[in-house]
């Protein structure tokens, strides 16, 4: 099963990267049911990399380890989080800026079961999918908020006034 969460930030690529290389010094600000993230192996968004991470879900509390399995500069930092579960942030041009997606995948990638797989998954966590779909979308408009406040006004792209 996958989800997915997409938003457009007026900046450019390189200011989303920035501030995920940093993401354990922006974490606990990107959403309130955030409580810590660190990193144990490395200290920025490179393959090898591991954060351990805690946060509240589906008003319980998690912890997980986040290893970034691979990065494509400026485009897509791919992480595992144990069995099961993976995720990715993209960066692609959009607009006048960038669209930003974040994806989670939950499951075992096994393509001849994963329908039935998925259903299984709805069936038995569907109120948990929904927390899920709720949090990545307010991560979404939160990161939205912070990185293009956190730009300079001249490097801002301002939009048309409407007479």
């Amino acid at each position: 099963m996958l989800l997915r969460d997409e938003v457009d930030i007026i900046c450019t690529p390189a200011d989303v990267f920035a501030w995920l290389d940093e993401l354990d010094r922006h974490y606990l600000l990107w959403h309130p049911d955030h409580i810590s993230c660190n990193y144990i192996q490395g200290d920025s968004m490179a393959p090898g990399a591991v954060l351990f991470c805690q946060e509240y879900l589906h008003g319980r509390p998690h912890r997980f380890r986040m290893k970034v399995t691979r990065v494509v500069d400026g485009s897509r930092i791919e992480y595992s989080i144990g069995p099961g579960m993976a995720g990715s942030f993209s960066v692609r041009p959009a607009g006048q800026g960038v669209r930003f997606t974040a994806e989670l995948r939950l499951g075992l990638a096994l393509p001849l079961l994963s329908r039935a797989q998925d259903a299984v998954i709805r069936r038995l966590a569907d109120w948990r999918i929904g927390a899920l779909k709720r949090h990545m979308a307010e991560e979404g408009r939160n990161l939205k908020a912070m990185i293009e406040a956190s730009r300079p006004l001249h490097h801002r792209r301002r939009s048309p006034v409407h007479a």
